[in-house]
């Protein structure tokens, strides 16, 4: 006899053994499953401290700093040009964000890359460039 033909017996206390069975086998293998899964998961870099901490001044504390997060931004996206776009200038909005902007000389037409960086992370914000 099936199993299918077992469980279409209306009197039959299989029916609830049964399905609590294989519910509790199904939850096992699923456990078990995740567990081997996130133990076998390994950080990206083996040397990750166990604490972790953001610097007083933040990661980005100054203008130079701003400025070399800019350059590093900056040359893939628009290539060695940006170096004629010499010197950058790096300034604080409110406390938070760095805005970095390149020079143009007055006999130059064209446009300066800029960057918005934020001070706490170093996450780049915004980047674009002028006409």
């Amino acid at each position: 006899m099936s199993i299918i033909s077992e469980l279409k017996k209306p009197s039959s206390g299989r029916l609830v053994i049964i399905l609590c069975a294989l519910v509790s086998i199904s939850l096992v293998g699923l456990d078990v499953g995740f567990g081997q899964a996130s133990a076998t998961k390994q950080s990206p870099c083996d040397h990750r401290p166990n604490e972790m901490y953001m610097p007083d001044d933040g990661c980005v504390p100054d203008k130079a700093t701003a400025v070399r997060i800019a350059e590093a931004v900056w040359l893939p996206i628009y290539g060695k040009e940006i170096h004629d776009r010499r010197p950058f200038r790096a300034e604080l909005i409110g406390d938070s964000v760095w805005a970095v902007a390149g020079s143009l000389p007055t006999d130059m037409l064209g446009g300066v890359p800029y960057i918005e960086i934020q001070r706490r992370d170093g996450k780049v914000l915004g980047v674009g460039h002028g006409e």
